[in-house]
């Protein structure tokens, strides 16, 4: 997937697939370098690992999957603080203080 507008798919495939009992195994962000950051949800059904990639831009707000999965929000926190990226209806400040720096981002973003 890419583009942030398809973080709103993500989070109906994540609705739908906590409805088949699978669960949220940890999400994986990146600066990519070229103006965008890199997330990777990684899911389990049943042993099998399910990997939903989306690319997003900075400036963008992306779609929380914690009402689907609680264990996300922390997950989406230390994205928020770590690279700077944004999620609806979540608060930062989990490791970085007011108006600390993203230090994973790469400068000049």
């Amino acid at each position: 997937m890419s583009g942030c507008s398809n973080t709103e798919t993500v989070a109906r495939v994540a609705a739908m697939m906590r409805e088949k009992d699978t669960r949220l195994v940890t999400i994986v962000a990146a600066d990519d370098g070229e103006g965008t950051a890199e997330l990777i949800y990684i899911m389990d059904r049943r042993g099998e690992l399910i990997k939903l990639r989306v690319r997003c831009r900075w400036d963008e707000e992306l779609e929380s999957l914690s009402p689907e999965y609680k264990g996300a929000e922390n997950m989406e926190r230390e994205m928020m603080d770590l690279l700077g990226l944004s999620f609806q209806g979540v608060q930062g400040g989990l490791f970085l203080g007011p108006g600390g720096q993203p230090p994973l981002r790469t400068q000049g973003e």
